[in-house]
């Protein structure tokens, strides 16, 4: 991939990263509306023997597409900014939609670290910020509304999205009460925690060989696994290489000399280096749990292999390589290709026609058109 990435840098452009992103939420609305809960979350398409974590996609398209936004012209406008906004409000509210709300944290993460970076305008950092923190306290009192209406049997005849929302608030809120107080529900969703400290406490320093035997331990709580097995000491010599890798990413993005690939290895070191935290963050219980893996570690098809393509482009961002692509159309993200355009005169001219009493005249026009 990264032999196809340096011949055809044009994945970078504004067309193709259109429709990568119309791609992504396609899979997303599909697992959405057509998959199973998985823990949760509908993020799952299944094809025979095959299945694929709609939401681990969203990394790399994302990251693509903020360098498509942020890096592709010699100062970022406010404009392509906006653009940017609009692109992760839609993949939060997708992700939000899903379940998948360990996902939609690290996208707003990486998103004000890229804002804090390729933003000039410190004054629109600031609006983004004030906008970001009230949507948050808004969505925050909604629930806490609808909360109150859930008890006195308001929710009963409710409209279904009022439903999802309240069922999407109340997820959220446990998640935070049983990682305070995990005890209050130790044989359901504290239970997780409580085996993940057991299996901590029993690693010590150096590993023990008796194993505590906890729930999904090669993905969500690999990291206390690996505690209990290997000892505390090499469990955070693992966390030093992932301070590494993000380190080495930050200095290899201030070291480009092209904001494309700035943007590039910004946002994968971010990727995977927030991806950590909030992973061992929730596993030891820092932080609320979520179900995001652990990079290069935790098992999984569609995550481990999103994870080496997030390495694959920093890699390559940190050779000799600049973006030539200033011919592809960056300047304006949404604005139709030559397709599109075609299209939009096409349905434009028959909304025309279909406006005229001659109908056999509507009809030809159809024909002729195909």
């Amino acid at each position: 991939m990264g032999i196809l990435y340096y011949r055809h840098r044009a994945v970078v452009s504004a067309g193709l990263c259109r429709g990568l992103f119309a791609g992504s939420i396609l899979l997303s609305l599909i697992a959405l509306l057509y998959s199973g809960a998985v823990g949760g979350a509908r993020n799952w398409i299944r094809l025979g023997f095959l299945s694929i974590q709609t939401t681990e996609l969203i990394k790399p398209v994302y990251l693509l597409t903020a360098a498509c936004l942020l890096g592709t012209g010699d100062r970022t406008s406010p404009k392509q900014v906006f653009y940017f906004q609009i692109v992760t409000a839609v993949y939060t509210l997708m992700l939000a939609l899903q379940g998948e709300f360990g996902t939609m944290l690290l996208i707003l993460l990486v998103f004000l670290g890229l804002t804090a970076l390729f933003v000039p305008d410190k004054k629109q950092i600031f609006i983004t910020l004030m906008i970001l923190a009230g949507l948050i306290l808004l969505m925050a009192a909604g629930g806490f509304v609808l909360s109150r209406l859930q008890v006195s049997g308001g929710l009963a005849h409710a409209p279904g999205p009022i439903r999802a929302g309240f069922s999407a608030f109340d997820k959220v809120r446990n998640r935070f009460i049983y990682w305070m107080h995990p005890e209050h529900d130790p044989q359901g969703l504290g239970y997780q925690l409580l085996r993940a400290r057991e299996a901590i406490f029993l690693g010590g320093f150096f590993g023990t060989s008796s194993l505590t035997k906890l729930p999904v331990e090669t993905s969500d709580l690999v990291y206390p696994a690996l505690i209990e097995r290997c000892g505390l000491v090499f469990a955070l010599l693992v966390l030093v290489l992932y301070v590494s890798l993000w380190l080495e990413g930050i200095r290899i993005s201030v070291r480009k000399e092209d904001r494309c690939h700035k943007v590039i290895a910004a946002g994968a070191s971010y990727l995977l280096f927030y991806q950590t935290l909030i992973i061992i963050g929730g596993s030891t219980g820092l932080c609320p749990l979520t179900g995001i893996t652990l990079p290069f570690i935790s098992s999984g098809g569609s995550s481990l292999l999103v994870t080496f393509i997030l390495a694959i482009l920093l890699i390559t961002a940190s050779g000799n390589i600049r973006w030539k692509g200033e011919d592809h159309g960056e300047k304006d993200f949404f604005a139709p290709g030559p397709a599109a355009a075609k299209l939009h005169a096409a349905m434009r001219d028959l909304h025309a026609d279909l406006h005229r009493k001659d109908f056999s005249h509507t009809s030809r026009t159809l024909k002729g058109r195909r």
